[in-house]
């Protein structure tokens, strides 16, 4: 059959006998559905004849959603009837569309599904957005489309993430201590960039809030968002000596203890945070038995104590 003849037969489907029921023409939907990745030159007449069947053929629609079948589209055709779905469902599919979101597994659909929800503008998609926020893998378009419908309508750890993973800290900024909270969720499972950028916020603030959020975020196993943890929470320490340092120390001890990190850097800013951390350093040292891991050890002691590393050597030595 040409290209010609199929095209035919396609309008013949839909357009023919419009008096009958609906059924009739809701039994055409999933030809319709796979001919629209399989021939996209025809893709206008399609959408057509899908909006002709309009709301009778959501269900079918949704279940192409679901199972992977808009998954295996061309990128561009995908996006383009996830558009479609919502143009026929309206702000009545919106539940539907978060349904999918929360428990579907196709990946480019949800992020198809996340644009579509923030052009919609629907804030009744704002809670299962914000959730979404949570996984480095959609956060940037669940941002996106948390800005579109208003981040106001988003409580304010959530637009504190949201903000950051937009790369607006200006606006993080103006909330001053109050953006704490969200800075530490930032932290944890929110991809790479995001994390560092937040660990630099809370240095530059800075308070025992901070900090705090900052040992809350060790518990992340992005080992360059440990490493920047590590220097925040370094620098802090060199500025505030007179803090309680015991629960970072252990944090990072225990990021040491598993690799999580680099060891110079946990190492370097452990060495800022008083003659507690000796310990955890000099058994690093031990049980690695790497002489740069050493060197790096006794300049860090020396800084804690305030004396020449020679004054320290024999915490090592004397334990091998």
């Amino acid at each position: 059959m040409s290209i010609f003849q199929l095209h035919m037969w396609l309008q013949e489907q839909v357009e023919v006998q419009e008096e009958m029921a609906g059924i009739s023409r809701v039994s055409q939907l999933p030809k319709l559905i796979r001919a629209l990745d399989n021939l996209p030159g025809l893709s206008s007449d399609i959408e057509d004849a899908v909006k002709r069947i309009g709301k009778k053929g959501l269900p079918i629609l949704l279940r192409a959603l679901q199972d992977g079948t808009a998954e295996g589209y061309r990128s561009d055709i995908r996006i383009h009837f996830v558009k479609l779905v919502g143009e026929i469902g309206g702000r009545d599919i919106v539940p539907e569309l978060t349904a999918i979101l929360r428990n579907g597994k196709m990946m480019e659909t949800k992020k198809d599904i996340i644009e579509v929800l923030g052009e919609m503008g629907d804030e009744s998609a704002v809670r299962e957005l914000c959730r979404k926020l949570n996984q480095a893998a959609l956060q940037e378009e669940a941002a996106n489309a948390l800005e579109k419908i208003g981040l106001e309508h988003v409580d304010l750890n959530g637009r504190v993430v949201a903000l950051m993973v937009l790369g607006k800290k200006e606006e993080v900024r103006k909330l001053g201590e109050k953006a704490v909270p969200g800075l530490g969720k930032c932290l944890m499972n929110r991809g790479q960039e995001t994390g560092e950028a937040a660990a630099e916020e809370l240095c530059r603030m800075g308070n025992e809030e901070a900090v705090a959020a900052l040992v809350r975020g060790l518990r992340t196993r992005n080992a360059e968002v440990c490493n920047s943890i590590a220097w925040s929470l370094g620098g802090i320490a060199r500025k505030h000596p007179e803090y309680d340092w015991d629960d970072a120390i252990r944090g990072l001890g225990a990021n040491l203890e598993i690799g999580n990190g680099d060891e110079k850097t946990l190492i370097t800013n452990l060495g800022y945070m008083g003659k507690a951390s000796i310990p955890i350093i000099i058994n690093t040292t031990l049980k690695h038995g790497n002489i740069e891991i050493v060197e790096r050890a006794l300049v860090e002691i020396s800084s804690v104590e305030g004396k020449n590393p020679g004054s320290v050597r024999w915490r090592i030595s004397g334990r091998h």
